[in-house]
């Protein structure tokens, strides 16, 4: 099967929790449910869906951002002491906040590294230090956000006396095909180009692929979203939600697990650092339980409809990505590091996630493209009809 976006991350997500997923064993039964009990399947075919066909361009400009990123690798890094600091340098720095003239607490370091523009320091230091010269000392004054973390300096005026040391920089290599040889062979692709202008062609063909699975996953997500609202629900499978919210949080629970082996965090820590709390930790977990089944009793009652199935070869082909992803010798090995108990469950995702690219397919096909309007094809539009009314009278 080709590889292909699956346009609602959390399906991704869902299907992939099974791998090695302690769950409890009551949610290990595979219970077969008839998902018109639950929802009246509303119309899919000839959805409308704004798109912007602009986003099938790929410009000259992103195609060298693209190509100097790559060859920024081969090159030499070098200090650079001269000029000004722009914007997404990655610069060395020394720094001490003074408030009311005083160093503040854990406002002063030395050979501190930073990417400006990356918005880890606070607004007015992060701006402050775009056009400062190198090697020079400079103050910027700021003022910290109303809601900053410590009371003390919350919506406090500041100056930071400023150093920045170096910025960090690359001597670009020579750019022959002995440079494109290389790429290719690091990167194990020797049999798609040889040569400099092999190498552009590459990336440019790469980049509109991924830029027509964006929009082709943009379009999906638009139609999708239009198809659920014409469809009426009438509650749904309980062990499935059950399941879909044990497999959410037993995810997020995982991620938590190496934030606090990392970096000591606690759970309260932890979900200040996502932007949650504990109440919309709670409401994203249910939501997301009941999106994803939402989507997949539709997913499936539409493959229905169509005639859709899953051939063995499809379903033997999905399990080798998987076995091959998460590095196992076979799809034999992939089940069986799956406990027995859950073993049915994680098949029937896999058949289900076939399923799902096959209907992904026919939604985006089956949709109708309106184009976005422009804020310049707007305002002709309506100096045209301006025009018009005014010869009219």
């Amino acid at each position: 099967m080709k590889k292909r976006i699956l346009a609602l991350t959390l399906v991704l997500c869902m299907l992939m929790a099974a791998v090695g997923c302690k769950k409890d064993k009551e949610s290990a039964k595979n219970v077969v449910y008839d998902y018109n009990d639950f929802v009246v399947l509303g119309s899919y075919k000839n959805i409308e869906v704004e798109v912007d066909k602009e986003d099938l361009v790929i410009t000259d400009d992103e195609l060298n951002e693209q190509y100097l990123s790559i060859i920024e690798e081969y090159g030499t890094k070098v200090q650079k002491k001269e000029g000004k600091v722009e914007k997404g340098d990655d610069i060395n720095l020394d720094f001490s906040g003074l408030l009311d003239g005083v160093a503040f607490e854990n406002g002063t370091a030395k050979g501190q590294s930073y990417t400006v523009g990356s918005g880890k320091f606070i607004e007015d230091l992060d701006k402050g230090l775009v056009g400062v010269e190198i090697g020079k000392e400079v103050e910027i004054p700021c003022k910290f956000p109303a809601d900053y973390a410590s009371k003390d300096l919350a919506g406090k005026d500041v100056i930071f006396k400023v150093t920045v040391n170096y910025v960090d920089d690359v001597e670009l290599p020579k750019e022959d095909d002995e440079l494109a040889v290389k790429v290719a062979t690091d990167n194990g692709l020797t049999d798609k180009f040889s040569t400099i202008d092999g190498l552009k062609k590459y990336l440019r063909e790469s980049m509109e692929k991924s830029a027509k699975d964006n929009y082709d996953a943009a379009k999906f997500d638009k139609a999708f979203e239009k198809i659920l609202e014409k469809c009426t629900f009438n509650g749904m499978p309980e062990e499935e939600y059950n399941d879909a919210l044990s497999n959410i949080r037993a995810s997020i629970e995982n991620e938590f697990q190496l934030y606090a082996t990392y970096f000591g965090y606690t759970w309260d820590q932890y979900l200040s650092a996502q932007g949650m709390t504990q109440a919309t930790y709670e409401t994203y977990c249910t939501t997301s339980a009941e999106q994803y089944v939402k989507t997949k009793m539709v997913i499936t009652l539409i493959a229905k409809a169509e005639g859709f199935t899953v051939s063995d070869e499809e379903y033997k082909e999905n399990l080798k990505g998987y076995a091959e992803q998460y590095t196992f010798e076979s799809t034999d090995k992939l089940l069986e590091n799956i406990e027995e108990q859950y073993r049915d469950k994680y098949i029937e995702e896999r058949k289900y996630e076939v399923l799902y690219y096959e209907v992904y397919d026919f939604i985006i096909e089956n949709c109708v493209e309106v184009q976005k309007k422009t804020e310049t094809s707007t305002e002709a539009s309506t100096e045209n009809a301006t025009t018009e009314a005014a010869t009219t009278n």
